[in-house]
């Protein structure tokens, strides 16, 4: 045993030999809210069935969001030749790309990677995220560790607890939250990812999280807006990610934690679902509380010319 643990021990058999009556109270509660958590989920799950994700697949345009390039990332993709608004341009293929973590890559995926042209890494995850399950990386790239949030704060861990109720109505206004909480948050994590992307010596570049999925996909559609993509192709992108749901799914069940507090896999199946309403509310906060994704990225702290800089190297003319 070690000293911390050996140290709470002592601390609740002081407290129990001095304070029994309290101890009992605490038990008793315990048990309560156990009981209590059970038929939660119960509850919640009623009628809840797995996703149909090829419903939540949109279409995008021939060439574009093709999945499975490096081995060993699951849902990696390039975010280019989507066409802007007016027609007159479009996001320029093989320099930025979209990704899940780096952690399972072997030999194959280092040379995929290096056969793309990999300058750097953005990984968007927690620290602890990252200490415990490390990208495994040619040398050859460069990483950068940039957080969307990198802390407990109380609402995400609030939001987080109250998804293991798994009403489905329920999930789905949880996570539209969490993106808008993202954004409010206004982390240097967005800042400084932005930042690496105006620099040319930094490309091709990918950025990630766990699955690529949510904190992944706020930066993809901020980073489309800015370059003038319409919304409603940004929200097809998104559901592009559903085209990786049995394999994150199969592993997630293999796993079996969720399994370990009674919630059963069909349930436990939403998390991992990118709901392409949580995006399209994203963006409509985007645009409703701070005028778009230039004017968020300015009260970020990055510069005209770095927003000048993304766009003319990302852009180019669109030839029908």
């Amino acid at each position: 045993m070690n000293p911390k643990s050996l140290f709470f021990l002592v601390v609740v058999l002081a407290f129990t030999a001095f304070f029994p009556w309290l101890m009992g109270k605490i038990i008793l509660g315990l048990i309560l809210f156990v009981i209590a958590l059970r038929i939660g989920i119960t509850l919640g799950g009623l009628g809840v069935k797995k996703p149909d994700v090829n419903a939540l697949i949109f279409e995008v345009p021939k060439g574009t969001a093709e999945l499975g390039s490096v081995d060993g990332a699951y849902n990696f993709r390039d975010l280019g030749g989507y066409v802007t608004k007016d027609g007159s341009k479009k996001v320029r293929k093989g320099l930025v790309f979209r990704s899940s973590d780096f952690s399972s890559l072997k030999e194959k995926g280092h040379q995929d990677l290096n056969d793309i042209g990999i300058k750097t890494v953005i990984d968007l995850r927690q620290t602890k995220e990252v200490n415990r399950q490390p990208n495994k990386l040619p040398d050859s790239i460069q990483q950068q560790h940039l957080p969307i949030y990198d802390d407990d704060k109380a609402k995400h861990k609030m939001m987080m607890f109250g998804t293991v109720f798994f009403a489905r109505a329920r999930i789905i206004k949880l996570f539209r939250e969490m993106y808008t909480f993202f954004l409010d948050t206004k982390s240097d994590g967005f800042a400084n990812t932005f930042r690496a992307i105006a620099e040319e010596e930094k490309l091709p570049l990918v950025f990630h999280c766990s699955a690529g999925k949510d904190r992944t996909g706020l930066v993809a559609a901020i980073l489309l807006s800015l370059l003038g993509v319409p919304d409603d192709m940004i929200i097809n992108e998104y559901s592009q990610t559903n085209k990786t749901f049995p394999t994150l799914f199969d592993w997630f069940t293999a796993n079996g934690s969720m399994k370990k507090i009674g919630v059963p896999d069909e349930h436990a199946a939403w998390l991992f679902v990118a709901n392409p309403v949580w995006i399209e509310n994203a963006l409509k906060h985007l645009q409703s509380e701070f005028g778009g994704a230039e004017e968020y990225l300015l009260s970020l702290g990055v510069t005209e010319a770095e927003v000048k800089s993304i766009r003319e190297k990302l852009l180019v003319p669109h030839l029908e």
